[in-house]
């Protein structure tokens, strides 16, 4: 397979015949020379480079916590697996109506998952004045089934995590989204009125740009905060007798975590009062330090989010090896927080682990 670093939602340039989405209803407007439809591209441009380093918690063996900020320098790449595909969700709202009304038109294409911005272009036809907005949703869909996975994308306001798919690689849980607000003048001129959630993934804002021509670009970035667990007693585990490919880890999350996003408002919507993911160790590398878990958590767009969450590690047959309790991780939008700690042979922290009898009927899909 050709090696490829990817870390965010990617793909190819859009082809005709890989569009799999179908369209909503375009609502009729009278035929009157202020209300002609005329023709518009939204051109989306999901950002795929690794999320910067944000801030590193170093636990000791008596459990005293570091918290220390880091450069923003990016974080490790991964390979998206093959058999995935880059799905995008695209809708424009008129801004003068609300609800379900609001929605013009939607449109779902799957891409390629190996291309530069802009992945894709998709055509619409508006009324020739008018304030609209074009939002846009991207995340991973088996190619063989390109529906609705880990998210419920029915309503871009309301994209629900669905909770009880287990992925067996967490990355695939990665997203993009993005708005961008336009004016249409009745002469076909377009000016963009972009908030700070679509500036360009270099920074730059396009707040009050003449588009190029009928050319409206939405830029998307990561909704979420992604965290990543290190051990650094790999070889005081291995000495004991453990086996590192044998490690099961659950992450509990407490309190409220969230678990919808609104695409519009560009925020969480919905939290629960606990959640758990499922994974096992991921990488070691030539430091001995060890790649326990690693997550995806939706956030705020501008401030710090904090999650509370306990880790367990427990062996082949499911008895605990050793628990972290208690964990306080701030996470920041399109950014990586790096929890590391001697967790394979200390316990820090009180708690237990327990039977959760809410997650009996869980099922797993499996990509073969």
């Amino acid at each position: 397979m050709k090696r490829r670093y990817l870390t965010i939602l990617v793909a190819a340039a859009a082809c005709a015949s890989w569009l799999t989405g179908c369209e909503a209803t375009i609502h009729q407007y009278p035929g009157t020379e202020e209300n002609r439809m005329e023709d518009f591209v939204v051109q989306l441009h999901a950002d795929r480079t690794p999320p910067a380093f944000y801030k590193e918690i170093v636990y000791d063996r008596d459990g005293h916590r570091t918290e220390t900020e880091q450069e923003a320098e990016a974080s490790p790449a991964y390979l998206p697996d093959d058999r995935l595909a880059l799905r995008f969700v695209v809708e424009v709202h008129d801004n003068s109506r609300s609800g379900d009304e609001a929605v013009l038109a939607r449109r779902e294409l799957t891409v390629d998952n190996d291309a530069l911005p802009p992945q894709a272009e998709v055509h619409f036809s508006l009324p020739a004045g008018g304030s609209y907005t074009a939002v846009s949703w991207a995340d991973y869909v088996p190619v063989a089934n390109p529906v609705d996975w880990h998210y419920d994308t029915s309503r871009l306001d309301f994209i629900e995590v669905n909770t009880e798919t287990v992925m067996q690689e967490l990355h695939h849980k990665n997203s993009a989204t993005g708005f961008t607000t336009f004016h249409r003048a009745g002469d076909g001129s377009v000016s963009l009125a972009c908030s700070q959630a679509v500036t360009r993934a270099n920074g730059a804002d396009v707040s009050q740009e003449e588009s190029d021509g009928v050319l409206i670009p939405v830029y998307m970035t990561r909704p979420s905060g992604r965290l990543r667990l290190y051990a650094d007693d790999l070889a005081e585990f291995l000495q004991a007798g453990g086996n590192i490919e044998e490690v099961q880890v659950i992450i509990r999350y407490k309190q409220f975590v969230s678990v919808a996003y609104d695409a519009l408002g560009q925020e969480p919507c919905r939290w629960v009062s606990t959640r758990e993911t499922r994974t096992h160790p991921s990488i070691v590398n030539e430091t001995g330090n060890v790649c326990l878990a690693y997550d995806y958590i939706l956030v705020d767009s501008d401030d710090e989010t904090h999650v509370m969450a306990d880790f367990y590690f427990l062996d082949a047959e499911g008895h605990e090896l050793s628990h972290t309790a208690n964990v306080d991780i701030p996470l920041r939008r399109n950014r990586e927080t790096v929890v590391r700690g001697s967790f394979l042979t200390h316990n820090l922290g009180d708690g237990g682990l327990g039977v959760d009898e809410g997650f009996d009927d869980e099922y797993v899909i499996v990509i073969d």
